[in-house]
């Protein structure tokens, strides 16, 4: 009977062994097939990812080939705008240093143009106080020579009519009735006589009441404008017009009888 017993109890440990194990076994299958059906979804998302790979890659190389040419010109383009930079940095760096010359400059004629108009205004009051010193001279010059010209005029002597040095030019038919010219144009001793008078390439004759024994004629220039001289007289030849008249006539006369004669 205890033998019975424990073959029972034996038996029932074992059988509770064997269920669990069936429970683990069940239980191992079910997480098998849970695995495997994960891993056939990774295999098939690995094939995916695999597939998006390899065509990221081909797409890959040939986007690198299609940008082969426009890197390697901007590569050319990014060295040329070095270049370039490098260029614009010196002609700023050379801008500013002539800025700084033509500032220096513009300062430096900014003075000198200061000092040429101070000069310039200085010069003009120097000119204008010059010439207003000469104006104020040439007016009081101009002055006493107009006093000096007046008082020549109120001093001179004009002869009387007849008188010598008088004039006795023949009287013009102008309807003036002025008297013909006779032995009494001029004062006893007198005779109304002639000069011939050089004017540039002209001659002007001057007729005068002279002496009948006289042989020149002093002749005054007119006296230039604000002159406060009178000329010297000048001596021309001088020959009594009366007297010639009569010579001419006796002479006329001479050949007159030698033609008679003839």
């Amino acid at each position: 009977m205890a033998i019975k017993t424990l073959a029972e109890t034996d038996l029932t440990a074992q059988n509770t062994v064997v269920t669990g194990l069936g429970t683990a076994a069940t239980a191992a299958a079910t997480a098998k097939t849970t695995a495997d059906t994960d891993l056939t979804a990774k295999g098939t998302a690995l094939t995916t990812a695999t597939t998006n790979y390899n065509n990221q890659v081909t797409a890959a190389a040939a986007t690198a080939t299609a940008l082969t040419t426009p890197l390697s010109e901007l590569a050319t383009l990014r060295t040329g705008a070095g270049t370039a930079t490098t260029a614009l940095t010196t002609a700023i760096t050379n801008l500013t240093g002539q800025q700084t010359l033509i500032d220096a400059a513009q300062v430096t004629v900014k003075a000198a143009f200061a000092k040429h108009l101070a000069a310039v205004v200085a010069c003009k009051e120097t000119a204008y106080d010059k010439y207003s010193a000469t104006l104020a001279t040439a007016e009081a010059t101009r002055k006493t020579n107009i006093t000096a010209i007046e008082k020549l005029i109120d001093d001179r002597v004009v002869p009387a009519k007849g008188a010598a040095g008088a004039r006795c030019e023949k009287a013009i038919s102008n309807g003036t009735w002025r008297p013909k010219r006779d032995d009494k144009t001029c004062a006893t001793g007198l005779c109304c006589g002639a000069a011939k008078i050089p004017v540039g390439k002209a001659t002007m004759i001057i007729e005068t009441c002279q002496t009948k024994t006289a042989t020149t004629y002093g002749y005054v220039a007119p006296r230039a404008p604000m002159a406060t001289t009178i000329p010297t007289a000048v001596d021309y030849p001088f020959m009594c017009i009366q007297g010639a008249q009569k010579l001419a006539a006796a002479a006329s006369a001479v050949a007159a009888a030698l033609y008679m004669m003839a």
